[in-house]
């Protein structure tokens, strides 16, 4: 269940980007609770645990604009997708300890379905995915993550 996403545009000609994340995140955010950083170009995401809430704050530097997107969600993970002009992007997260792998399936019409499958999650210690698919794809279906007790 998401429980909050919240976009906020700052036009911030002064202060760089990277002190604008920075900024937001010790303002808002106990810096402890952050378990896992992801940067990439132009964003950076924080993922963030608060007892059994995952929050994930995703920032991007647009052009100059600085955006600022919070999911949170009250089961230990969640999912992200949105769409711009050329491109699907899909963000996955988890804060649960013994979470092993995840699965969907993203889908651009009954034909044509990609499946996302990521396992042997304890080994690789990443708890953010971040996925950049055809602009067509923009439906998610049947997001499940399992355990290593199953």
């Amino acid at each position: 269940m998401i429980l909050l996403c919240l976009i906020v545009f700052v036009s911030c000609k002064t202060q760089s980007f990277e002190d604008f994340e920075f900024q937001y995140i010790y303002e808002h955010f106990n810096v402890q609770d952050v378990i896992e950083t992801y940067t990439k170009k132009n964003i950076k995401m924080y993922l963030i645990k608060e007892e059994q809430v995952a929050r994930l704050v995703y920032f991007e530097n647009h052009n100059g604009n600085y955006q600022v997107e919070e999911i949170c969600t009250e089961n230990g993970y969640g999912s992200y997708l949105f769409t711009d002009a050329k491109n699907t992007y899909l963000i996955i997260f988890y804060v649960l300890e013994d979470v092993d792998s995840f699965r969907c399936n993203l889908m651009k019409d009954e034909s044509s379905k990609i499946e996302i499958w990521e396992e042997n999650l304890q080994i690789r210690q990443q708890h953010i995915f971040y996925y950049v698919l055809d602009r067509d794809y923009q439906q998610m279906h049947d997001l499940t993550f399992e355990s290593l007790s199953k």
